[in-house]
């Protein structure tokens, strides 16, 4: 996996140098040689043993990504609702916190916290890969609407409304009003 540490154990014996190869360089003149690989791909890895004579070991690596999605960075909820939040990347998923979850060690479980909350998930491939990635839901309180004050108009008289706490209106009925969508239409 990349960002693993890989000992490679020498075996020889009888030998006074030993120097370790990485795709064809020399990376290390130790008995044994530990190695971090940061990025994908296929390495060959040669141990060269020398003495009375020389022998060379030789194994090749795969290193294979992977990488974790919670989904996006952010996404907001109605206090009272739930949300979907989806994993993918891997073979096993462990969600935490657990608090609001339905199921933590679900692809895709429903969130449903009470306060805005930050969701973690650690990912595992095939391999036994481990990445992780966060999503943060956010809960947002109920608007508290308000339709201003009862008002008495006489006919052909015409009046302003006037609502708040929204972020969108929308008034019923929506006859004889300037604007049903705004907050504040003329009757």
């Amino acid at each position: 996996c990349i960002g693993d540490t890989v000992f490679f154990t020498n075996s020889s014996f009888n030998a006074s140098s030993y120097n370790w190869y990485l795709n064809g360089s020399l990376v290390a003149s130790t008995f044994n040689m530990t190695q971090i690989f940061s990025a994908q791909g296929t390495y060959t890895v040669s141990l060269v043993a020398t003495g009375a004579g020389s022998d060379t070991s030789t194994s090749v690596l795969n290193v294979i990504p992977i990488v974790a999605n919670a989904g996006p960075a952010m996404v907001s909820i109605c206090m009272g609702n739930s949300v979907t939040l989806n994993g993918s990347g891997g073979n096993t998923y462990s969600w935490s916190p657990t608090t609001g979850l339905s199921n933590p060690y679900a692809l895709n479980p429903v969130a449903s916290p009470s306060t805005t909350t930050s969701y973690t998930v650690l990912v595992t491939n095939i391999n036994g890969c481990i990445a992780s990635d966060s999503i943060k839901v956010i809960v947002n309180s109920y608007p508290i609407a308000s339709a201003g004050s009862d008002v008495t108009v006489c006919y052909p008289g015409s009046i302003q409304l006037n609502s708040s706490g929204g972020s969108s209106y929308t008034w019923s009925p929506a006859s004889f009003l300037s604007n049903p969508n705004i907050s504040n239409p003329v009757c």
